[in-house]
């Protein structure tokens, strides 16, 4: 699958065309890897130097998308990747298997979970000023989230989502106001990360938004 998708030029507010898709490699992970990694850590730096409260610290630097290659190809995942202007722009892990709904009126009911989803550095705000530049793409996490309901709603699962949140209150909110999604409880099991959904209905709210 690759499909054209639209990112907004933050520079200008104007929408450029980009490519999300499915065909994920280990090319896309070592890309990460290279270009990705150290500006995260380097703007993580210059954020603890310059007295960032702790929660708005980026606490993805140490991810490493080469070690999930032996996970390409599982029948249980999915991988999805955001490109534009010859660059990677975005990467998303969805497992189809192992999750379960948490909702009450959902309980038990099958659903994608997003294991990781990360825009790179240069198109998170905080990131990319606190490395000297300006962001330059927005709603590439918006359209990879779009992805994983899709992906849901192809695979029978209604729309359902689950994920757990990196612990930053900008990204909370990213999941529970424009995602739609809704707050299940913290998980102590997974570092008290704020643990959201989407039921079908939550699923349906957002699809209608994002096509406004």
């Amino acid at each position: 699958m690759r499909l054209p998708i639209h990112l907004i030029e933050l520079a200008t507010g104007t929408a450029v065309d980009g490519i999300i898709f499915d065909d994920v490699t280990l090319e896309h992970f070592i890309e990460s890897q290279a270009k990705w990694r150290p500006l995260v850590v380097e703007a993580a730096k210059k954020m603890q130097a310059s007295g960032t409260p702790t929660d708005q610290l980026p606490r993805h630097w140490h991810w490493n998308w080469e070690r999930k290659e032996q996970q390409l190809g599982d029948i249980g995942l999915s991988f999805f990747g955001i490109e534009c202007r010859g660059e990677l722009q975005g990467l998303m892990k969805v497992d189809l298997a192992k999750y379960s709904a948490k909702i009450p009126t959902q309980a038990r009911a099958e659903l994608a979970y997003i294991d990781y989803l990360e825009a790179a550095p240069w198109n998170i705000r905080e990131l990319a000023e606190a490395n000297g530049h300006p962001p330059r793409f927005g709603t590439v996490g918006l359209n990879l989230f779009a992805a994983a309901i899709g992906l849901s709603l192809e695979v029978g699962y209604e729309g359902r989502v689950g994920l757990h949140s990196l612990p930053n209150p900008r990204t909370e909110r990213f999941y529970e106001n424009t995602c739609k999604m809704i707050p299940v409880h913290r998980d102590p099991s997974m570092s008290n990360l704020l643990y959201l959904e989407t039921t079908p209905v939550q699923a349906q709210l957002f699809l209608s938004e994002a096509q406004r």
